[in-house]
């Protein structure tokens, strides 16, 4: 064999100590080690064809309603104020009664068209102020322009959150009431603007989506495990590996400025001297995480925040994390009426796509957990071959073989 390791075939007869090129290396399983080279040889360069990527998310269109308006309390008073001064002044012929009749009518009139004008145009935009956890309020930073006067601001959730009085150019923070894991791709938001008198309100819906849509992550829960005895699977260059995964090639004498933890007692026996070991590099562990689940409810839900603190855990660890999940990662969901913004909640309806699949990958930081188990649905996926550690989460909790 050669230096390098590899069994090339001899020199033909009659070259000069030409060697033929060595056989191509057979393909590697898809989900191996093998397979994903980045933390075992070098920096990660993402994962390779073999492996499946999280689907991307596409934002929704942004769409308003039109407008409507509405008549308050004390647009009402004013109506019956006008219409009692006309019927007595058509009997007395009073010209102080037709005049507060016409005042009244004015007082409308100029009330419903700036409260109409208040909402003509106004573009809302949305950027959540954080990570958004499952089952609590999320904070939006919120900022409206081309708005003429000021407008409240309102989620369209249930229960219905406490609305925000925005002005022109002035950015603000909206709160929005809890939301299950997933992915929100649009916020519905009523905007409703009070004439100057406060006689009529206008409103208008619009559909307003984010600069990208929100990943709503689990939240982690801690499960107590035993964690199963690292073994190194390949080498690298990792500083955060666990020490005595190193992988042993050799001894040799003691050096003076050797680390007293490298000597091998049992060779200093036999030689007589000190001998310390040589290593090939500091072992990488590799862990395969799991998540099958069986019945939607609160059961699953822990079990997919036991599967995200275990897969956390393991990454600060400095361990290789494959994260196996069956993943449905939907489309926008569609919104045939958009509806009025003093009428009921709109209803969406899921939008067509395929079949959840099995979702495969090498996870290196907590986003990405957060990303792929935010769309984790029920059910069993297909495993890849592994060669290291693995483990299923399901409601049961966490399952060593």
């Amino acid at each position: 064999p050669d230096p390098g390791g590899m069994n090339l075939p001899p020199a033909s007869p009659g070259s000069r100590g030409s060697l033929a090129p060595p056989p191509p290396p057979p393909p590697a399983p898809v989900g191996s080690i093998d397979s994903w080279r980045g933390p075992i040889t070098g920096p990660a360069t993402g994962p390779s064809p073999g492996l499946v990527v999280a689907p991307e998310l596409l934002a929704a269109e942004p769409v308003s309603s039109r407008r409507y308006l509405k008549i308050r309390s004390a647009g009402r008073a004013f109506v019956l104020l006008a219409l009692i001064s006309l019927a007595v002044w058509m009997g007395t012929e009073s010209r102080a009664l037709a005049s507060l009749a016409l005042a009244c009518i004015g007082a409308l009139a100029v009330d419903a068209f700036l409260a109409m004008r208040g909402v003509r145009s106004a573009e809302i935009s949305l950027t959540p102020t954080g990570d958004a956890v499952s089952d609590e309020p999320t904070r939006w930073l919120l900022r409206v322009d081309d708005l003429p006067r000021p407008v409240s601001l309102q989620a369209v959730r249930l229960p219905k959150p406490e609305p925000v009085l925005a002005e022109q150019g002035r950015p603000g923070v909206i709160s929005v009431p809890p939301t299950a894991r997933g992915i929100v791709h649009f916020l519905v938001i009523d905007a409703v603007c009070v004439g100057p008198i406060g006689l009529f309100q206008a409103g208008r819906r619009h559909r307003v989506t984010p600069p990208a849509p929100l990943v709503v992550r689990p939240r982690p829960v801690p499960v107590h495990i035993r964690w199963p005895m690292p073994r190194a699977v390949g080498f690298g260059l990792s500083e955060t590996a666990p020490r005595g995964d190193d992988l042993f090639r050799s001894v040799r004498p003691y050096q003076r400025g050797d680390e007293r933890r490298k000597i091998h007692w049992k060779s200093t026996a036999h030689h007589g001297e000190l001998m310390v070991r040589e290593d090939d590099g500091t072992g990488v562990v590799a862990l395969q995480v799991i998540v099958h689940l069986h019945v939607p409810g609160p059961a699953a839900e822990r079990a997919i925040g036991n599967a995200a603190w275990l897969t956390e855990a393991a990454i600060q660890r400095g361990w290789l994390v494959q994260l196996v999940t069956l993943d449905d990662t939907p489309p926008a969901p569609r919104m045939p009426v958009i509806g009025s913004p003093f009428g009921a909640i709109p209803v969406t309806t899921p939008a067509p796509h395929a079949p959840p699949q099995t979702l495969a990958q090498m996870v290196r930081s907590v986003d990405e957990v957060r990303r792929q188990l935010a769309t984790a649905v029920i059910g069993q996926p297909a495993s890849p071959p592994w060669k290291g550690l693995s483990c299923v989460v399901d409601e049961r909790g966490v399952q060593w073989p």
